[in-house]
């Protein structure tokens, strides 16, 4: 079971910090509190925890024949025959479908934003496309993921739907509710 679960590479959704900027900037341009979005912010994590491991699986499964040639790569599960492929095939479908059906709960832009990131994950491995083995695309493609992570986390301010350009109006309009959320003093 262990084995299975490194694959899925919990140790590296760390990298969805980049969703809390989003937030950050969603609540100091369109107000808000907080304590009123931390639920939503906590499953916006979670669901892309999800959608990244299974994009980790599909790397693992992907990589399995070339990483048994490297020298450390060799010691991840599938390569030493720790994982069954058919089983792996299936964990990253049950992450991929369980992200998605979160992500539709909690609106549909959250929903369409996590496919981008699975669909990230499909361009990153799998060929013919499989940026991660081309020159600058490669980096493109990482880059990309971060971006992702900052619009959910913009999405989970505003309940899973994206509303940007009225609180970029309102933030322009009234340049005293954003000193008042960046200067308590001012309110």
């Amino acid at each position: 079971m262990l084995a299975y679960i490194r694959i899925a590479r919990p140790d590296h959704w760390f990298k969805n910090v980049f969703v809390l900027p989003g937030t950050a900037v969603a609540l100091l341009l369109g107000g808000g509190k907080f304590q009123d979005i931390w639920g939503d912010l906590l499953l916006v994590l979670l669901v892309t925890s999800l959608a990244a491991s299974a994009n980790y699986t599909l790397n693992e499964l992907l990589d399995a024949e070339s990483d048994k040639h490297h020298p450390s790569k060799r010691q991840r599960p599938i390569p030493m025959g720790l994982v069954s492929v058919p089983l792996a095939v299936l964990q990253y479908i049950i992450l991929a479908f369980v992200s998605l059906a979160m992500a539709y709960l909690l609106g549909n832009f959250i929903l369409s934003t996590i496919a981008v990131f699975l669909v990230l994950g499909l361009a990153y491995n799998v060929p013919p496309i499989r940026t991660k083995d081309r020159v600058y695309l490669d980096v493109i493609s990482e880059s990309a993921n971060n971006a992702v992570r900052l619009v959910l986390g913009w999405a989970a301010r505003n309940s899973g739907h994206f509303v940007g350009i009225h609180d970029f109006e309102r933030a322009i309009a009234s340049p005293l509710q954003i000193a008042s959320v960046v200067n308590p003093l001012c309110s």
